[in-house]
């Protein structure tokens, strides 16, 4: 990734997993993407949860930022 982008999680995403969100999330600003493609960048650190690392499976709260 050439660049960075930031989300800040809302009431209706809480409680649902990043890798599921992220995908929905990202296409909103860069237009679409694979979830694959999204789950590579989380395990190569490329993606953070609050400004630390994370694993796909986490799940989100409101004002969390990715």
């Amino acid at each position: 990734m050439s660049d960075s982008i930031q989300f800040v999680v809302d009431e209706n995403s809480s409680g649902k997993r990043l890798d599921a969100i992220l995908p929905a999330l990202y296409s909103r600003e860069r237009g679409d993407t694979s979830r694959s493609l999204i789950q590579n960048w989380i395990r190569d650190g490329h993606v953070t949860l609050n400004g630390g690392k994370v694993k796909g499976r986490q799940s989100l709260s409101a004002g969390d930022l990715i």
